[in-house]
This record gives C-alpha cells, sequence and structure tokens, in this order.
C-alpha cells in the first residue's frame, strides 16, 4: 500500500544547542519508532479501495472535491461487481486541480469518468467556466464522462450548474448527474450548509452515480496504460497518478490524534531531556 507522504509531517524539535540536540535524539527516535509500529497496526485494518475483482471487466474513475470524498465508501460499496472503482477526491479541491489529477492520468481512463467539482471556484463564473471548458476538452476521447451537479445553496451555483450543462452539450460524450434537486428536496440528506453530506446523503449521491454509470455500454477494448503525468497547459500542472482515495481518508481519520498526541509525547520527552 501507498502511502502519501503528505500525511505524515515530522514534529520538529527546537534547536538550542549541539549536546541538548544530540541528547534528545534517542527521544526522537523512540517517537519516530511508536509511529512506525502504530502506522503498520493501523494499514493493516485498511480496506482495499477499489473494488478490483476476477469480475470487474469494466473501470469507474471519479475525481472530485469533500463532497465526493464523503461518499467515497458508499461507491466503491455499491459498484456492482464488474466495476474496478478508483476514487481521487480531496477537501476544498478547486476544478483546476481536479483537471490536473485528470491529465496526469488520461491514459487510464478507458471507460467512466465521474467528476465532482466546482464548489471551491463557482464563485469565479469566467475561471470556472475556463477551468470546466479545458477538462471537457481533455477528456473529449473519454466513452463517457459524467459531472455532477452542484446543490444550489449558494447565489453563485445555479450559474455553475448552468455552465456544466452548457458545456456537456457540446460533447456528446459528457451528461449530468442531476444531484441538486434531490440534495435540496429530500430533508436530511445534507448538513446544515445544505451542501455537505449526511450518511443517507453519501448513499443517496452514491446510488444517483451508480444509477447512470451502470447503464452505460462497455467501451472497445482497451489495454490499460501505466499512469503517468501529461504534460501541463495554462492553468494546469501535472501530478502524481492517481492513489485511491478511500485508504488516504480513513488514514486521515485515525492518524489525526495520533500525531497530535505523539507530538505532544515528543515535546515532553524533549523538554524532559533538555531540561533535566
Amino acid at each position: 500500500m501507498t502511502v502519501n507522504s503528505k500525511l505524515v509531517r515530522p514534529v520538529g524539535l527546537p534547536v538550542s544547542a549541539a549536546a541538548p540536540v544530540a541528547a534528545a535524539a534517542p527521544a526522537a527516535a523512540l517517537v519516530a519508532a511508536i509511529i512506525v509500529a502504530l502506522l503498520a497496526g493501523s494499514m493493516a485494518t485498511l480496506p482495499i479501495a477499489a473494488s478490483a475483482s476476477a469480475q470487474a471487466t469494466r473501470s469507474l474513475i471519479v475525481v472530485g472535491d469533500s463532497i465526493v470524498l464523503a461518499a467515497s465508501e458508499e461507491l466503491v460499496a455499491s459498484a456492482p461487481s464488474e466495476w474496478n472503482v478508483q476514487i481521487d477526491a480531496e477537501v476544498s479541491r478547486p476544478t483546476n486541480v481536479g483537471h490536473d489529477i485528470v491529465r496526469g492520468n488520461l491514459a487510464a481512463i478507458t471507460d467512466t469518468l465521474v467528476i465532482g467539482l466546482g464548489a471551491n471556484d463557482a464563485a469565479s463564473p469566467e475561471i470556472f467556466r475556463k477551468r470546466a471548458s479545458a477538462l471537457l476538452a481533455d477528456v473529449a476521447a473519454v466513452p463517457h464522462v459524467f459531472w455532477i451537479e452542484i446543490a444550489e445553496v449558494r447565489d453563485y451555483y445555479p450559474g455553475a450548474n448552468a455552465t456544466i450543462r452548457d458545456l456537456a452539450a457540446g460533447y456528446p460524450n459528457v451528461s449530468i448527474v442531476p444531484w441538486t434537486g434531490l440534495a435540496t428536496g429530500t430533508p436530511g440528506l445534507t448538513a446544515s450548509d445544505g451542501l455537505h453530506l449526511t450518511g443517507p446523503g453519501q448513499q443517496a449521491l452514491a446510488d444517483s452515480i451508480l444509477s447512470l454509470v451502470v447503464q452505460t455500454t462497455p467501451p472497445a477494448s482497451t489495454p490499460i496504460a501505466d499512469l503517468e503525468p501529461s504534460s501541463a497547459n495554462q492553468d494546469v500542472v501535472p501530478t502524481a497518478p492517481i492513489v485511491p482515495v478511500i485508504e488516504a481518508a480513513r488514514l486521515r481519520l485515525i492518524l489525526s490524534p495520533l500525531l497530535a498526541a505523539l507530538g505532544r509525547l515528543q515535546s515532553m520527552v524533549s523538554y524532559t531531556v533538555l531540561f533535566q
């Protein structure tokens, strides 16, 4: 399993003199050893994100923001066995960063792509249109592309959805996942902000996506290429290959309190060594 190095940041010790720092080294090593041991134990319990199996003949890749991230486990669990699902989602992700992920992995997107972006940059209509247009242009050859509507709970989201529908109309391979009507018309699917999902909302979004995805026809057989970044253009920077997000998301949940506690422990040990 690949662990994103961004998730584990070393806790620095204050440098006051060479001797104290040298004396504190065993303490740092002890904390590091504890982190490694606990990481190994935690990661052993994490599920495999992709729903790949011997029966998998279709590929679904989902790129999105925190709304998609919330529904990631439901998407993987609810996908039929013939679908291999990979998800890359991140809190506060703007459209251009999602485009970055897609461009870096175009060789592997040979079947179906779902996009859940726009909530974090739709407040700037011209910028959002430029970014969404560039993204859809790059996936014009992908057999099936779906863009998830944004729940229209802010004054600029209706315009963003109109932009998505307008751009999608120019591509025969692009369809819309109608989410705003369900999200705003069904009590209990979203939190108080009307945007982020509750438990029932996570399942409802996953069901909305999969109900359309499973109706698509299989593309012509195409060998799956290795994931490699492609060259950048204007608003897009190459990125690393897609990493299944379920592992990263659950790892964050496991490690956040753990690393905070270990940071406090290291500070206490260091203080004892430096000032005893």
